[in-house]
């Protein structure tokens, strides 16, 4: 299991890794965050998840040389730009 999978799984994003590869793929060889979406809260608290690995609201996939690498949560009001998020590009889906 890959290290992107293996986030997948723990952070129970549901999107398919091969879909993944394909936008990694798209991107081509260059460094790139992409927002997939963003989360809605699961209770009246406002929380996004049950577990508490992150307080993010938003889907970010991490791509590098047209690979998937990772994938996080992150907050919106945190900057999504190239420099916070150590990429030369950011796209939004």
């Amino acid at each position: 299991m890959t290290h992107i999978e293996q986030r997948l799984a723990e952070r129970n994003i549901a999107i398919d890794y091969s879909k993944l590869v394909v936008i990694a793929q798209h991107i081509g060889n260059t460094s790139a965050a992409v927002l997939l979406g963003t989360c809605t809260p699961v209770n009246d608290t406002g929380a996004y998840r049950s577990r508490e690995e992150s307080n993010g609201d938003m889907v970010v996939l991490i791509v590098r040389d047209g690979k998937p690498i990772t994938i996080m949560y992150r907050r919106s009001n945190q900057p999504f730009t190239p420099d916070a998020l150590n990429v030369r590009k950011v796209y939004t889906l």
